[in-house]
């Protein structure tokens, strides 16, 4: 998978879901905590991280948004992402 400059990232914990803008444009990836405890509880016993796993899963470019990207926000409740270059 190739990555290139990361100006901002999000991570959505609703649908555990990492969004990233940046030179590249817009794109989303399923990201998968994986560790005994659940992922706060697991925090708590091991803050940093030892036991703990993580996945990124495949790279989904958003569709109609600027390839370099300057800015992000995420509005949850209204289900949008607001991009700008």
């Amino acid at each position: 998978m190739k990555i290139r400059l990361i100006n901002y990232a999000y991570f959505y914990e609703k649908e555990s879901r990492l969004i990233t803008a940046g030179i590249d444009g817009c794109c989303m990836f399923d990201f998968k905590v994986i560790c005994k405890y659940e992922p706060k509880q697991a925090l708590m016993l091991d803050p940093e991280g030892h036991t703990m796993d993580f996945e990124l899963g495949p790279k989904i470019k958003l569709e109609k948004m600027p390839l370099w990207i300057k800015g992000l926000k995420v509005d949850e409740k209204q289900g949008i992402i607001f991009t700008w270059s």
